[in-house]
C-alpha cells in the first residue's frame, strides 16, 4: 500500500507520458496523413468512447469508493464488465452498416468493427487500474501505459507511411488498448476468479450506474456535437475540429486524468475520518489544478497560431480558433472534475447527474440555436464553451451543498492561478505591441506568470 501522494505521482507521469507520447506520434501523423483521416477517426471514436462508457458502467469508480473491497468484488467487477463489453460489440457491430450508410462512408464499417475489439481489454484494464489506484500504487499502471503507447504509436508510424491512412489510426487505438491490458498484467498480482456475488454486483452498480449515466450525459452532449458536425460539415472540418479539441483536452486530461481516480480513492477515505482534512485535500487539488493549468491555457490561446504551425504545419492553421476555444473549455472541465470528486466522494451521486442532464440540454438547446442561425464551426465551438462554464457553476453550487464548499472560498482557491496567467499575459501582450519576436513574448509571459505565483506563495506564509 502506497502513500497518496505515491500514487499521484506515478499518475501524472503516466498521463502526461502517455499523453506526450501520444500527442508527439499523432503530431507526427498529422504531418503525414490528411484531415479527412482524422475526420473519419473522430466519427469513429464518437460511437466507440460512448461504447466505452457503457461498458465500465462506472463500476471502476465503485471498486474506488467501496469501504472494504474483498477478491469477489473485482472478480464480480470484471465479469459484470466483460458481459457488457460482450452486448456492445455486438451491438455496434450490427449498427456499422447504418452508421457509415448515415455518414455517406461506406470504408467507415470495417474500421469501425476492429475498433470495437478495444471493448475486451478495456473491460480487464477498467479493474487493474481501479485495484493498483485503490492500493495507491499507481507504478505498475505508469510502466504498462507508457510501453503500449510506445509499441503502438511506432506501429501506427510504420503503417502511416506506407500509405495505410485511416488504418493507420485505428491499429494504434486498438493496439494501444491491447498493449496495456498485456503489460500492466505482467506487473501487477490480480486475476479474475471464476466466481460471482449478486450482493456485490447490486452494490456495485448502484453507485456505478450514476457514474455511468453522468459520464454518459456529459460524453453524449460532445459526441452529439462530432456526430452533427460529421454530418453537415465535411470530413475535412471535421478533422480540424478534432484536431483543435484534441490538444487543449489532453493538456488538462494529464491533470485531472491523474488527480480524479487518486482523489476518489483518497477522498472517500478522508470522508470516514475529519471533515476539515477532507475539505482541505478537495481546496489543495482545486489551487494545483489552477495554478497549473490556467497559465498553461493563457499561453497556448496567445500563441495558438505558432503552436499549430509549427507542430502540424500550415495546412491545420484553420483549426486555431477552436484549439483557443477548446482551451477555455479544458480549463473550465478540468475545475468542474475537481470538485465533482469531491461531491461523489460523499455519496452523492445524483448531483453530478443533474448537472450532466443541464449540460446536456444547455448545450443542444444553443447548439440548435446556433445552427438554426446558419452558424459557423467556430460559434458552435464557443457554444460549446458556454456549456462547460454553465456546468461548472453548477458544479460550484452542489460542492457548497454537498460538503460546505463555499462558492468564495472555491474562487479564492483559483484565484492565483487566474492571475498569474493574467500577468503573464499582460506582459507578453506589452511585448508584442512592440514588435518583440515570439521567443521574446514567450519569455515575458513566462516572467510574468512566476513573478506573482513567488509572491502569492510568500504571501501565503
Amino acid at each position: 500500500m502506497g502513500s497518496m501522494k505515491t500514487a499521484l505521482f506515478w499518475k501524472l507521469l503516466e498521463r502526461g507520458g502517455a499523453k506526450g507520447l501520444r500527442l508527439l506520434i499523432q503530431i507526427v501523423l498529422a504531418r503525414i496523413l490528411a484531415p479527412e483521416e482524422f475526420g473519419l477517426l473522430a466519427i469513429l471514436l464518437v460511437f466507440v468512447s460512448l461504447s466505452d462508457i457503457l461498458i465500465l458502467g462506472g463500476l471502476g469508480a465503485s471498486l474506488l469508493r467501496m469501504p472494504n473491497v474483498q477478491r469477489v468484488d473485482y472478480s464480480t467487477a470484471f465479469w459484470l464488465s466483460g458481459a457488457f463489453s460482450l452486448v456492445a460489440f455486438i451491438a455496434l457491430s450490427l449498427l456499422s452498416p447504418s452508421i457509415a450508410s448515415f455518414y455517406a462512408q461506406p470504408d467507415l464499417l470495417l474500421p469501425l468493427i476492429v475498433l470495437a475489439l478495444q471493448f475486451f481489454p478495456l473491460s480487464f484494464n477498467s479493474v487493474q487500474v481501479a485495484k493498483t489506484t485503490r492500493d495507491l500504487n499507481t507504478k505498475p499502471i505508469f510502466i504498462g501505459v507508457i510501453s503500449a503507447e510506445l509499441l503502438a504509436g511506432v506501429v501506427a508510424l510504420v503503417l502511416a507511411y506506407c500509405g495505410l491512412g485511416l488504418w493507420s489510426l485505428v491499429v494504434q487505438q486498438l493496439l494501444s488498448a491491447v498493449a496495456t491490458c498485456l503489460f500492466t498484467a505482467t506487473l501487477v498480482r490480480w486475476r479474475p476468479y471464476f466466481e460471482f456475488s449478486w450482493d456485490s454486483a447490486r452494490e456495485l452498480l448502484s453507485f456505478g450506474y450514476k457514474v455511468m449515466l453522468t459520464d454518459l450525459l456529459n460524453n453524449s452532449a460532445s459526441s452529439l456535437y462530432t456526430m452533427a458536425i460529421g454530418k453537415v460539415f465535411s470530413p475535412a472540418q471535421l478533422g480540424f475540429y478534432s484536431q483543435g479539441q484534441k490538444y487543449p483536452l489532453a493538456i488538462s486530461e494529464v491533470l485531472t486524468g491523474a488527480l480524479t481516480p487518486v482523489l476518489l480513492a483518497g477522498f472517500a477515505e478522508k470522508r470516514h475520518r475529519a471533515r476539515d482534512e477532507f475539505m482541505t485535500s478537495t481546496r489543495q487539488a482545486a489551487r494545483f489544478t489552477s495554478i497549473l493549468l490556467a497559465p498553461a491555457t493563457a499561453f497556448c490561446i496567445l500563441f495558438a497560431s505558432d503552436i499549430v504551425s509549427l507542430l502540424l504545419t500550415d495546412k491545420w492553421l484553420p483549426c486555431v480558433p477552436i484549439f483557443q476555444l477548446y482551451c477555455v473549455a479544458s480549463l473550465s472541465r478540468s475545475l468542474t472534475l475537481i470538485a465533482r470528486q469531491g461531491i461523489m466522494a460523499t455519496g452523492n451521486a445524483r448531483d453530478p447527474l443533474l448537472i450532466a442532464m443541464l449540460k446536456l440540454v444547455s448545450s443542444l438547446a444553443l447548439f440548435g440555436i446556433v445552427v438554426l442561425m446558419g452558424g459557423s464551426l467556430i460559434l458552435i465551438t464557443a457554444v460549446w464553451v458556454c456549456a462547460c462554464v454553465i456546468e461548472q457553476g453548477a458544479t460550484m453550487v452542489s460542492a457548497r451543498k454537498s460538503f460546505g464548499y463555499k462558492i468564495s472560498v472555491q474562487c479564492f482557491d483559483i484565484l492565483p492561478g487566474m492571475a498569474s496567467s493574467f500577468s503573464g499575459l499582460a506582459l507578453a501582450l506589452v511585448a508584442q505591441s512592440f514588435g518583440f519576436h515570439a521567443l521574446v513574448s514567450a519569455l515575458a509571459f513566462a516572467i510574468g506568470c512566476l513573478s506573482l505565483s513567488i509572491l502569492a506563495l510568500k504571501g501565503r506564509r
